[in-house]
């Protein structure tokens, strides 16, 4: 057992300046095995200094597989951080592990986070019972600018919460996430006969990663260049199965990018820029909004059997 001394609200988001691919020896995790983390050497700056100081921190890192240049991290600030607990470690004696200035913790999107109006999914919720004066439950009865600090803290709590689902991928296979039709079917009016870059409608939707490297004949492996040859599919049903594929990954990445919100007009056409590797939600990981009244009623068919029966 042991005690936390960082909540989430001390995180603070950095800007990578710089990665170094440091061969560390430490004892292979689980995690490491299946080159979940890779762990690197980053020089980082704090967002609110980018580009207008020079003071930057070099710490290791665990998220060498999915960091890249300027992308931002979120991560605690330990010089900021005045608890007595640090202290109590860093003069503990025998102690020969000094604390690093900043600990990094995950990937964030900020763009992503500033430019997205709505969402292609939702989730579905218990219903809910209301706090009154029959309820057992009821804390004594709190003013109106109470009540309002309340209610704002959970929907940043909540609205925090679907940030973590949808960024990352791992978190979604353990939660039933449901279309909304209502978003999508505006979001498909709005795209019907758009291009999505007004310049450039030929290139609105960029290839994938794993489509460029075929393209460009190699990819990069481990820091090694590896030679990539794409297989021609030779059936009719191979084909249509890789035309279909790519359909839905340019459906996607077309919702995604018209969730976002267009620049002023006085700026250059064309949507927000984000960051490019943000994990988008596709629409073969969503539900149908199934009810539970939907379907046959059991034993409907038997019931109309007998009062035909009877007649």
């Amino acid at each position: 057992m042991f005690k936390s001394v960082c909540s989430r609200e001390r995180l603070q988001e950095f800007i990578v300046i710089n990665i170094d691919n440091v061969d560390f020896n430490f004892e292979t995790s689980r995690a490491a095995a299946r080159q979940k983390f890779k762990m690197v050497q980053i020089e980082v700056q704090r967002a609110e200094d980018y580009g207008q100081s020079d003071k930057t921190f070099i710490v290791n890192s665990h998220l060498g597989e999915f960091i890249n240049y300027n992308d931002t991290l979120l991560g605690y600030d330990l010089n900021a951080v005045n608890l007595s607990d640090l202290e109590d470690f860093e003069n503990l004696k025998g102690n020969k592990v000094s604390l690093p200035d900043c600990v990094m913790v995950r990937k964030c999107f900020p763009k992503v986070r500033k430019a997205q109006r709505k969402r292609i999914w939702k989730l579905k919720h218990m219903e809910k019972q209301a706090l009154d004066e029959n309820n057992i439950w009821v804390d004594k009865k709190k003013s109106k600018k109470n009540q309002d600090q309340e209610e704002g803290q959970k929907n940043k709590d909540y609205q925090m919460f679907l940030n973590d689902i949808e960024e990352d991928a791992d978190i979604r296979q353990n939660v039933n996430l449901y279309k909304d039709d209502d978003v999508i079917g505006e979001l498909e009016k709005q795209l019907a006969g758009l291009a999505l870059d007004d310049k450039k409608p030929e290139a609105s939707v960029e290839k994938s990663s794993v489509a460029q490297a075929l393209d460009k004949g190699q990819a990069t492996v481990n820091g090694k260049e590896r030679k990539v040859v794409k297989v021609a599919r030779k059936t009719a049903a191979g084909k249509a199965q890789q035309g279909d594929a790519e359909d839905r990954r340019v459906k996607d990445k077309a919702l995604f990018k018209a969730t976002l919100k267009k620049k002023p007009e006085d700026e250059d056409s064309g949507w927000e820029s984000v960051e490019e590797d943000f994990p988008i939600v596709k629409l073969e990981e969503l539900l149908e909004n199934l009810k539970l009244d939907d379907g046959p009623k059991i034993g409907a068919d038997s019931d109309d059997e007998e009062e035909k029966k009877g007649m």
